[in-house]
């Protein structure tokens, strides 16, 4: 492991478990490792870990403080506007369920430490669109919405982003499958129209999540700390062998044993297992959610045979039919006029600007990383996504 993610995992363990922190190392560079934590979206559990430190520089520590009550206000202000937005949709008798970081937020030390991107929530598909019409009229603005995909996103300044979610899968599915979550749903003391997962569902659903953006681009530490802090304060009240029939499910207990493992080994001092210190390779590259870099990665251990970045880059270029028609549905009718299209994305790459961005990515994609992914595919049983055994 490299010295920066090391220590940034000891800072986390520090705060995390109430244990002293960590010296700096000599050779440090504090404005190198804020910027790995930030992009690893473990920027202010770092700082106050740090804080503490006598040989800690003083704009460092002015700037940390500065930082802290900047993100303690903003998450004041913030948790006000989400109750308010949830007492207004309980009061028009819509069911909400709150997803991800709303919950995992609370178990981490201070709340601020725990940053969320967006809110997610989830909510009955039969009042879906209702609930959009309700909030577009209170002044939120939609961003993207499509039939293929399971939710919109809207946003407005008291809340920030919200993703709206109707289910939680791309696609529809059955009953028997694990996402028909809302008969097993607890409600909440307070209100009868706000709701949350058992403990058991909201792992796997973690979980989930988790692999879904980690065979999209990936998925860095932050994931891992959520999901070991999340067995550390629930654990004991959690029926495992449930907990494994919903993994079962998902055709994800493997992945998510090695990333339990994984927690443990970083927060708890047990040993690594040879999966685990794969895992942790890959994982340490991959910020919080993944990057263009490690996309690539994914990509060629997953779904490509060929080691060849030039054969990679050229099916990026030249995508095959069945990819081009989703996204151009002209192409159905007439796939003739493919090699057109083909052009055209070209052009797209290139005037948007794009093209710099994915020659950067190509440079630093990992053919290490690459054969490690391989090796993980196969010694977890990695599924590839959508499960269609789900639908």
């Amino acid at each position: 492991m490299q010295t920066q993610e090391n220590y940034i995992i000891s800072l986390v363990r520090s705060v995390l478990k109430g244990e002293p922190v960590p010296p700096m190392p000599h050779d440090l560079d504090i404005d190198a490792l804020i910027k790995t934590a930030t992009q690893m979206s473990l920027k202010y559990v770092c700082e106050y870990a740090l804080e503490s430190l006598p040989e800690l520089p003083e704009r460092c520590r002015t700037q940390f403080i500065k930082d802290r009550q900047f993100r303690t206000y903003r998450e004041a202000v913030g948790h006000h506007a989400v109750n308010a937005l949830f007492a207004e949709l309980s009061k028009q008798g819509f069911d909400v369920l709150p997803l991800k970081g709303y919950w995992i937020k609370e178990l981490y030390p201070m709340q601020y430490m725990r940053t969320m991107g967006d809110l997610d929530i989830l909510v009955r598909e039969e009042q879906y669109e209702e609930i959009k019409r309700f909030l577009t009229a209170k002044g939120m603005k939609t961003v993207s919405e499509g039939e293929e995909i399971h939710h919109s996103i809207l946003t407005s300044k008291e809340i920030g982003v919200l993703e709206l979610h109707h289910r939680l899968t791309f696609k529809p599915v059955t009953g028997k499958a694990f996402f028909n979550v809302w008969p097993r749903l607890l409600q909440s003391d307070t209100d009868k129209h706000l709701y949350r997962m058992c403990h058991e569902d909201f792992l796997a659903h973690h979980i989930y999540h988790m692999y879904k953006h980690f065979i999209g681009s990936g998925a860095g530490i932050r994931p891992i700390i959520d999901a070991w802090i999340y067995l550390e304060k629930h654990g004991g009240n959690m029926d495992l062998d449930l907990l494994g029939e919903r993994l079962d499910m998902l055709k994800l207990r493997s992945f998510a044993d090695c990333v339990f493992r994984l927690g443990r080994v970083w927060m708890n001092g047990e040993e690594h297992t040879e999966n685990t210190r794969r895992l942790e390779e890959v994982t340490l590259s991959m910020g919080c959610y993944g990057s263009q870099s490690s996309s690539n990665e994914i990509s060629m251990a997953l779904e490509h045979e060929s080691d060849s970045k030039l054969g990679f880059a050229l099916k990026k270029l030249f995508p095959p039919l069945k990819f081009m028609q989703e996204r151009n549905p002209v192409l159905v009718k007439a796939p003739v006029l493919l090699p057109l299209f083909w052009v055209i994305r070209i052009f797209q790459m290139l005037f948007s600007g794009r093209s710099r961005g994915y020659a950067k990515a190509f440079g630093n994609t990992s053919s290490h990383n690459v054969e490690t992914l391989r090796v993980l595919k196969k010694e977890l049983k990695l599924p590839k996504l959508p499960w269609k055994e789900l639908d």
